[in-house]
């Protein structure tokens, strides 16, 4: 499973302009690469499993309003 979040993460971080920004506010951070993309999974899993729960469909005006970077 870890695995599997990894990899969704990376692609994620690749293909997705929210996650992009997660990734790259983290890298600013100075986290390191690995450190930034298991952040980024753990947000995914958070809206997966809020999904899930709630038996809704992905809906990013939902999940990522309350899940936006800090600003610095």
């Amino acid at each position: 499973m870890r695995h599997m979040i990894d990899w969704w993460a990376f692609v994620a971080a690749r293909e997705d302009a929210w996650s992009r920004r997660i990734y790259d506010d983290a890298r600013a951070r100075r986290q390191g690469k690995y450190r930034a993309l298991r952040g980024l999974g753990s947000r995914w899993t958070r809206i997966l499993w809020r999904c899930w729960t709630d038996h809704t469909t992905y809906d990013p005006a939902i999940h990522h309003k309350q899940q936006e970077p800090a600003q610095a």
